[in-house]
């Protein structure tokens, strides 16, 4: 759903449509947004927790193997023949000229899980085990907004990603913490009795929707007005990437004026991100224990696969637009573009979102779960 979205809203995926001011550029983009505050690094907290008992029941070598078969095996998999099939059928789709290059794609998770995993097998003996108590309000939030000067500058100093990783709101600095706090909130049992730190679950909750209904109006609202400089509001032209207006000064002025917003952003995002991991771990807290082997692999494949068939119905949407003389326009890319900025008839954006989201959730799924059931990926994907 997320990658989906970034597809239709201009930016953020390999391929994009609609990469000018419409209506669904600053909702997916604001969608897209608070997503990427908290999700990955909640999915890290996530991964964290089971590895410690992971590791006390196989033992050290064994859950370094374990890693590397079910991480590394995967990963490299798709670095070396999913990305680069998805990358085809990008090329494919704006009709350029295909050249092989191992591409990470989203499994630079499993890299980095396979990393973080195998550093603390290897610590473990020497991690100090003095009981921990879990953190309340204050200081969540004390890190959540302290770690957001931290991740502002990374954005900028990577220039995209580090270690394939990609640098976003609620990226580098919120995950290494959360799979930290994932391990150690195993270890002292953080997540039993959650209300009597942070309150009942429904007050949590009902904060986080209150917050995030807050939020997406006032980011869609910032999206929409704003002038175009750069990347971070879409422009209002035609068929190009430049800003709104040529004119030095005035670009000069929006690029500052998109700084100060982004910078606010940040620090909105780094409280956010503690605010609906909280909620979320209150809602789900009681179902992390329990056994749930086909849907856990399902999902992993799923992850895994799931690029190709978004691509392939991208693929198959854009070759309904160029065929559809109502449809307007028919999306094109340039050369050095990864977006097309081709606008195209009042609703086609929506509709193709809406039909691309449904045609890959309705076989993704299917398919890694058919995955699963193959013998060979028996101590992989299950």
């Amino acid at each position: 759903t997320h990658h989906t979205t970034a597809a239709f809203s201009g930016n953020g995926w390999t391929e994009a449509l609609g990469n000018y001011r419409n209506p669904f550029a600053p909702f997916g983009r604001t969608i897209c947004l608070l997503d990427q505050a908290y999700f990955m690094s909640l999915f890290f907290f996530v991964s964290a927790y089971f590895t410690p008992s992971s590791l006390a029941r196989k033992g050290r070598t064994e859950f370094v193997k374990d890693r590397c078969r079910r991480l590394g095996l995967p990963m490299l998999f798709y670095f070396y023949i999913l990305g680069p099939l998805a990358d085809f059928i990008c090329r494919f789709t704006q009709k350029k000229a295909f050249s092989y290059m191992p591409d990470p794609g989203p499994a630079w998770f499993l890299l980095w899980l396979l990393m973080l995993s195998t550093i603390y097998a290897m610590a473990d003996d020497a991690l100090d085990e003095t009981a921990r108590p879990r953190p309340g309000w204050g200081r969540l939030m004390a890190f959540g907004l302290l770690a957001s000067p931290l991740q502002l500058g990374l954005m900028f100093l990577c220039a995209g990603s580090f270690l394939f990783m990609p640098m976003s709101f609620g990226s580098l600095p919120y995950d290494l913490a959360f799979f930290a706090g994932g391990l150690v909130a195993k270890k002292n049992g953080w997540l039993k009795d959650l209300p009597a730190t942070y309150g009942p679950p429904v007050a949590s909750v009902a904060a986080a929707a209150i917050l995030s209904a807050c939020a997406f109006v006032a980011v869609y609202m910032a999206q929409w007005k704003l002038t175009a400089a750069d990347e971070f509001v879409p422009p209002r032209g035609d068929d190009h990437l430049s800003n709104d207006d040529d004119d030095a000064a005035a670009v000069q002025a929006a690029r500052w004026q998109n700084l100060m917003v982004f910078g606010i952003l940040a620090v909105f995002c780094g409280a956010y991100s503690m605010v609906v991991s909280v909620a979320w771990l209150q809602a789900g807290a009681k179902w992390l224990d329990k056994p749930w082997p086909r849907l856990g692999a399902a999902a992993y494949a799923a992850y895994v696969i799931h690029p190709v068939f978004l691509n392939s119905w991208i693929l198959l949407w854009v070759v309904v637009l160029r065929s559809c003389d109502a449809c307007g326009a028919a999306p094109r890319w340039r050369e050095e573009q990864a977006v097309s900025t081709t606008r195209l008839s009042n609703g086609y954006v929506w509709l193709g979102w809406a039909f691309t989201l449904a045609a890959t959730q309705a076989t993704v799924w299917p398919c890694a779960h058919l995955l699963t059931r193959v013998p060979a990926f028996k101590g992989i994907l299950v």
